[in-house]
């Protein structure tokens, strides 16, 4: 990761704690990944969620948001023989119980 002049890497920008201040750091700065839904308009979305974060400062903080590249969402296929075969694959690399249904919150049911 690369640093920025205030000496935070790329992601969530914040003193390290062990230089912290008793104080109010007057800046902040955060590098989001969203992932839309793969049936969504990706476009779109981002659109929204700039636009809810920017109805979010408190006080008229100044915010600056800088929209990157966004594209579709992905949606794996379910009930192949590799998706039949995976929860039996988890318990054995693993050891230890998975639930048969191991899709992730929201996957088609």
């Amino acid at each position: 990761m690369e640093e920025d002049g205030r000496g935070a890497e790329e992601g969530l920008g914040a003193p390290a704690v062990d230089h912290a201040a008793s104080a109010v750091v007057p800046y902040a700065r955060a590098k989001l990944n969203p992932r839309f839904h793969p049936h969504r308009d990706p476009v779109g979305a981002r659109t929204r969620l700039v636009g809810h974060l920017r109805a979010q400062r408190p006080s008229g903080i100044p915010l600056t948001v800088t929209p990157g590249d966004t594209g579709p969402g992905f949606e794996a296929r379910t009930g192949g023989p590799a998706h039949r075969a995976a929860p039996a694959a988890l318990k054995e690399a693993c050891v230890r119980e998975y639930a048969a249904d191991f899709r992730a919150a929201g996957a088609p049911r």
